[in-house]
């Protein structure tokens, strides 16, 4: 008996399915959309207790609509060439008073900070005294650092901070600080750099290219704005001065010893080692005579 043919399996035409029209665009829209420029960035450096005694600068970077991040770009020179030395992703809290803050107390418990974070489209969550208290909830405001607990929301990005607020904390001075005074959350987010002390006194000139929320579409290094920096060194300063202690620099670097200058001259520099963030010491040390 002869056998049926034989059908080899794959060569069959496929069934024709009905198939739904796409009901949106896609990806492409969102890959394809260019983000808003960086916000003017809050360049600092933290004084000794919150920088661990380093030379540090840190930058609160955020963005508007569309805005996943940026690109951070060094250069010693503002012609450049730019180096890459890191990245800002979104996430960050960053904004302007709306009203004075006077000078208050700590712990203020008297004065309401009121602030609009609508450049950043965030928001602040409120928190508890305790968390004010254990510097959970640090913000700088133009210079000053402080901690909140209430956050009030007024209206959209709108907040009233207060009326339990930390004030002038790690070596910080308690001010006054008029409306439109800069205002930032202090995230883990917050972008972190260390330099070397040959560093201090020179001024940088910084990039902040942004991409958006899926890291593409980033702007031209050769358009973004160019921003300046003076490094002060203060985060090794034990008094949070201006100029660094150069007993300090000297021991940063390794050097067990300094030259004073020539005997008999007198010895323009000085150094106060009280306790870090609290303030000048009383107490001294008596080095004797010269050439003695």
């Amino acid at each position: 008996m002869p056998l049926p043919p034989i059908q080899p399996s794959g060569v069959h035409t496929a069934i024709l399915r009905p198939v739904q029209t796409g009901q949106t665009p896609g990806w492409r829209p969102i890959t394809d959309t260019h983000p808003p420029s960086t916000n003017p960035p809050i360049i600092f450096e933290p004084f000794p207790p919150l920088s661990g005694n380093q030379y540090a600068v840190w930058m609160i970077l955020t963005g508007g609509k569309e805005w996943g991040g940026c690109g951070i770009f060094l250069a010693f020179d503002p012609g450049g060439p730019y180096e890459a030395i890191g990245d800002a992703v979104a996430g960050g809290v960053q904004g302007l008073s709306t009203a004075d803050f006077p000078i208050g107390t700590d712990p203020d418990v008297t004065n309401v900070l009121s602030v609009t974070i609508a450049q950043s489209l965030a928001q602040i969550v409120p928190a508890a005294q305790s968390d004010a208290d254990l510097g959970l909830t640090l913000c700088w405001l133009d210079k000053e650092i402080i901690a909140y607990s209430q956050a009030t929301l007024t209206a959209a990005f709108n907040y009233n901070l207060g009326t339990y607020i930390r004030r002038g904390l790690y070596g910080t001075t308690i001010a006054d600080h008029p409306a439109g005074s800069f205002f930032g959350r202090i995230l883990p987010a917050t972008f972190r750099s260390r330099f070397p002390i040959s560093w201090i006194g020179q001024t940088i000139y910084l990039k902040f290219p942004a991409f958006n929320t899926l890291t593409m579409r980033q702007e031209p290094l050769s358009t973004a704005v160019v921003y300046t920096y003076t490094i002060t060194g203060v985060g090794v300063s034990p008094t949070g001065s201006p100029t660094a202690c150069p007993v300090d620099i000297a021991l940063a670097a390794g050097v067990c010893c300094m030259d004073w200058g020539v005997l008999g001259s007198p010895i323009s520099s000085t150094c106060d080692w009280g306790v870090l963030g609290v303030g000048p010491s009383s107490l001294s040390v008596d080095m004797g005579v010269l050439g003695a």
